[in-house]
C-alpha cells in the first residue's frame, strides 16, 4: 500500500466529509507545486510550498490518529511556515536574506554534527561574511530579522495590500498571534496552559482530565484555512491559472473555522492561555 492510499483511508475512517474537501485543496496545492516556470521567485515559492503541504498532511494524519495534542501544537509549525513565505513571497528582493540565513544554518548544523573542518574551510569565509548580518549583538536572528509578533503584523499589511478583494480583515494575522499561537506556543514551550483551570475551589491543574473536545476540529479547520489563506496569495501574487479551483477551494473553506469565529478549544470555562510566547 502506497503512502498516499494508507493517508486517504486514514482520513476516510476519521472524516469523509473532510477527505473530500481536502481532496480539492490537495488539487490546487499541487497544480501551484507543479507549475512549469522559469521564474526563480516562483521556483523557491513553489519549494516552501511543499514544505508547508507536507506540514500540513502531517496535522491531519495526527488528528485521525486521534493524537490531538500534538496535532494542535503541529499546527503552529503550518502558521509559521505560512507566515514566513508570505513574507518571502511579497517582495522578491528578500530571497538573498533567505538564502543567505540558511547558509549561516547550513554551515553551523554541519559543524555541529562533526564535519571535517577542512571540508568545511571551503565555505568558512564565506559563512564568516554573513553571520554578523544574522546577528543582533550576540543574539541570533531569524531571516527576516523580525520577531514573530513583528512579523504576523507586517504580513497582514502586505497581504490586505496585495489583493484586490478583501478576503480577511486587516488584524488577522496579529489576532493569531494574540489567541491561537499564543495557545499552541504553550504547548510547545512546556508552559501550563492545557491543564488549568479555575473551578469553585479556585485554581487547579488536571492534564489527565482536560476537556479536549473539539480540538481535532480545531487542527483540522485552522490549518485548513491557513493553508487556503496561503495559496489564494501565491496563486494571486503570480497571477497563475487556477482561479476555478481557488473558488471552489473558497466556497469549502466558508464551512471551516477561522480566528473569527473559534471558541476556546479545550470547552468552555477560564482556562487563559499563555501570556507570551
Amino acid at each position: 500500500m502506497t503512502p498516499e492510499k494508507k493517508f486517504n483511508d486514514l482520513l476516510h475512517e476519521y472524516n469523509a466529509e473532510f477527505l473530500q474537501d481536502f481532496g480539492h485543496l490537495s488539487n490546487l496545492a499541487r497544480s501551484v507545486i507543479d507549475f512549469k516556470t522559469e521564474d526563480e521567485h516562483l521556483e523557491l515559492i513553489q519549494q516552501r510550498t511543499f514544505i508547508i503541504w507536507e506540514t500540513f498532511t502531517g496535522v491531519l494524519s495526527l488528528v485521525a490518529l486521534e493524537l490531538l495534542v500534538s496535532a494542535f501544537s503541529h499546527c503552529r509549525t503550518v502558521y509559521e511556515n505560512v507566515l514566513s513565505t508570505l513574507h518571502l513571497l511579497h517582495d522578491k528582493t528578500r530571497i538573498k536574506d533567505y538564502l543567505d540565513h540558511a547558509k549561516v544554518l547550513a554551515f553551523e548544523l554541519n559543524e555541529n554534527f562533526g564535519r571535517d573542518a577542512k571540508e568545511l574551510d571551503v565555505v568558512r569565509p564565506e559563512y564568516q561574511a554573513l553571520k554578523p548580518t544574522f546577528l543582533k549583538g550576540k543574539k541570533p536572528l531569524f531571516w527576516h530579522k523580525m520577531s514573530i509578533w513583528k512579523l504576523a503584523e507586517v504580513v497582514d499589511v502586505e497581504r490586505n495590500s496585495a489583493l484586490t478583494e478583501q478576503v480577511s480583515p486587516l488584524g488577522f494575522f496579529p489576532g493569531m498571534q494574540k489567541t491561537f499561537y499564543s495557545e499552541v506556543s504553550s504547548i510547545a514551550h512546556g508552559e501550563g496552559f492545557l491543564g488549568m483551570r479555575y473551578g469553585e475551589k479556585g485554581w487547579y491543574y488536571d492534564v489527565e482530565h482536560y476537556n479536549l473536545d473539539g480540538i481535532d476540529g480545531m487542527a483540522l479547520n485552522l490549518s485548513y484555512s491557513l493553508v487556503t489563506i496561503f495559496l489564494e496569495s501565491v496563486i494571486s501574487h503570480f497571477k497563475l491559472p487556477f482561479e476555478k479551483e481557488l473558488a471552489a477551494v473558497n466556497a469549502i473553506n466558508k464551512k471551516h473555522l477561522t480566528i473569527e469565529n473559534k471558541e476556546n478549544a479545550a470547552g468552555q470555562g477560564v482556562q487563559p492561555g499563555s501570556p507570551t510566547t
